[in-house]
């Protein structure tokens, strides 16, 4: 059902799907900064207002929360009705690409594939999502932010059985990489080349990604934590 804009004024909101639609319509049609936006100009708000609602979440406030899952929803389908202005695609195919993803990364439910466990279903994802990307999860994984980046990169690695986190070893190389900077500093000085050193610390950094993965630990989301709360 398309509502006109008039009904905005004299009825009662039901908060259904036809509604929201026809809202998105009509600013695009008749609100002059609406009208003017193109995805490039508005793709970023896309990344704003999921780590607005990611704190909420975290904050505890729902009420918050569902205002800004709103907003998350409202840039999505704002996008989408520019690209159905110029032509590029409509809204059923965004809808429909997506239950079809959703029916065929669960063969479990909607087939007759056999996965028990959480973890089974998680590499089976994997694993058909690197198949459709022809292995190129780097390349649409780039805009994360870096230790997201590394975490999830290792995580697709380990799910689809191509990385091995061995606890040990991974302690045993970071505790030589630590020695070797701070070797390199207390022969150096300022005078330690910066290569080198933002070399050893990315090794580091990474290893450490690598460690909290083996934990299940977002390392992202725990330094994000512990900035805030060392940083009031």
């Amino acid at each position: 059902m398309v509502y006109e804009k008039e009904y905005f004024l004299n009825s009662d909101i039901k908060g259904d799907f036809d509604e929201l639609w026809s809202i998105i319509n009509i600013l695009r049609k008749e609100c002059p900064w609406d009208r003017t936006q193109t995805a490039q100009s508005i793709k970023f708000k896309l990344v704003e207002e999921s780590y607005e609602a990611i704190e909420a979440l975290d904050r505890g406030d729902f009420v918050e929360l569902a205002k800004e899952l709103g907003d998350v929803i409202l840039v999505s389908l704002f996008i989408t009705k520019i690209m159905e202005d110029e032509g590029k695609f409509d809204i059923k195919l965004v809808f429909s690409s997506l239950i079809r993803k959703l029916v065929e990364r669960h063969p479990h439910v909607f087939g007759k594939k056999e996965l028990k466990t959480p973890e089974d279903v998680l590499k089976n994802w994997e694993k058909m999502k690197n198949k459709e990307q022809n292995n190129n999860s780097a390349e649409t994984a780039k805009i994360f932010p870096s230790l997201y980046l590394a975490y999830r990169l290792c995580e697709k690695k380990v799910n689809t059985g191509d990385l091995k986190i061995d606890i040990f070893e991974l302690k045993n190389k970071t505790f030589e990489l630590f020695s070797r900077l701070f070797d390199e500093v207390q022969l150096k000085g300022n005078k330690v080349g910066h290569d080198l050193v933002a070399d050893i610390i990315s090794e580091i950094l990474l290893n450490l990604v690598m460690i909290a993965l083996n934990f299940k630990i977002n390392p992202e989301e725990v330094l994000r934590n512990k900035v805030k709360e060392k940083f009031k």
